[in-house]
């Protein structure tokens, strides 16, 4: 695995796509790094009590790698909805669509954390718990998640 990974760090071809995925977000973010670090720490966070809640609840034999691969595609999902965002809010004169999603993605991480320390049996905020879980299923109210016929 490490000469895989050395071979692919001197691979001339690898380098440019790297260099150009880290302009990219250079470039989008503007410097606003600490929202980065702040959706990862939150999706590192979801990932560690999601696994030890499955383990506490159900052993060992219930924990499965997928919950990994889950992450690692909601990094990417999340980043492109931050890009996405962020390329709206470069385009209009009013910045407001990179806020909004950056409150939507620490909300949901946020909840999701505390519904894993409640199914571990910890004492959570519940009335906290509950409205934001509200929010996220009640979809219809938005229009968002609903097939038109």
């Amino acid at each position: 695995m490490k000469e895989t990974l050395l071979k692919l760090s001197e691979n001339f071809y690898i380098k440019i796509l790297f260099s150009h995925f880290a302009l990219l977000l250079s470039w989008s973010f503007n410097g606003e790094n600490q929202i980065l670090l702040s959706v990862g720490s939150l999706i590192f966070l979801d990932t560690l009590t999601a696994i030890i809640a499955v383990v506490k609840l159900e052993g060992w034999a219930g924990y499965r790698s997928r919950a990994f691969s889950r992450s690692m595609s909601k990094v990417f999902r999340y980043l492109i909805f931050m890009y996405v965002a962020r390329m709206v809010d470069k385009s209009l004169p009013i910045h407001i669509f990179a806020p909004i999603m950056d409150t939507f993605i620490v909300t949901t991480e946020a909840s999701s954390i505390l519904e894993n320390f409640a199914k571990m049996g910890y004492t959570v905020p519940t009335s906290i718990v509950k409205k934001l879980k509200e929010y996220y299923t009640d979809k219809t109210a938005m229009g968002v998640g609903v097939k038109k016929e």
